[in-house]
């Protein structure tokens, strides 16, 4: 895999580290929509959280199993615009190839500044790039595009009691999000037609918290066929230490 479709997945939406969910419990009273509505309006009081993210791309063909691991964590405050993430990219190609890839980057008085691996820091205007690092409005967007949702029942997630929702959108639907993620970055170099026909499979769950309706985890796999390969994409986000203090400061590093 080139370094540049690495790279790129680092702004790649979509959305969170996975943790164990206990045993579900029955329904609640509140709807799916009821539900969903809250967390829209409980964003607005979401001020400070980090985050996990776990991403996973496999693609199998007659080569064999290629395989390609993003761990990302870090810190995200909405008021100030301010973030900090740590990555780390691990790959390993179906002839057996392995690569790895480390990631930095700090956005900070409207100001992003990035360092890949071995290379200088570089700085550049942040006001383009805001939204693809604001984990909590991503997966907010994810609950209120990828309509209809059911729900399921409560989980807990980091011992927190949880409404936990399926959405499950029409292939149409799902389509039109995807192009809007820019996943060609994942499907390049494929000569066949790329439209909906080629999801051969999706789940797309999501955990509310009961108390305050903040969206803290949710969970992706889709899964493609197009040509010869057979792709699968996983990713899991999950927001905690919501509204707690975060430090968000410039490595001296970093600094011009």
């Amino acid at each position: 895999m080139k370094k540049s479709f690495i790279i790129y997945m680092v702004s790649f939406p979509l959305t969170l580290c996975a943790l164990l969910v206990s045993c579900q419990q029955s329904a609640p009273a509140s709807t799916a929509n009821e539900i969903a509505q809250e967390a829209i309006e409980a964003i607005a009081e979401l001020d400070t959280y980090q985050f996990n993210i776990d991403r996973i791309i496999t693609i199998t063909n007659e080569e064999g199993q290629a395989s390609y691991v993003w761990d990302i964590y870090g810190a995200v405050d909405e008021i100030e615009k301010e973030i900090h993430h740590t990555m780390q990219i691990r790959g390993k190609e179906a002839s057996g190839y392995s690569v790895e890839y480390n990631h930095e980057e700090y956005m900070v008085g409207n100001w992003l500044y990035e360092k890949f691996d071995d290379d200088p820091w570089s700085k550049s205007q942040s006001e383009h790039y805001w939204h693809n690092r604001d984990y909590a409005s991503q997966q907010l967007d994810l609950l209120t595009t990828l309509i209809p949702v059911e729900l399921i029942g409560i989980d807990t997630v980091d011992g927190v009691d949880c409404y936990k929702v399926q959405l499950q959108p029409d292939k149409v639907s799902l389509w039109s999000w995807i192009t809007l993620q820019g996943w060609g970055q994942v499907l390049e170099g494929h000569q066949q037609e790329l439209t909906g026909d080629i999801v051969s499979d999706y789940s797309i769950f999501q955990w509310i918290t009961k108390d305050a309706y903040f969206l803290i985890k949710s969970v992706v796999d889709v899964a493609f066929k197009v040509n010869s390969d057979t792709i699968v994409y996983t990713e899991t986000v999950l927001l905690h230490h919501l509204n707690e203090p975060v430090s968000i400061e410039l490595s001296t590093e970093a600094e011009p």
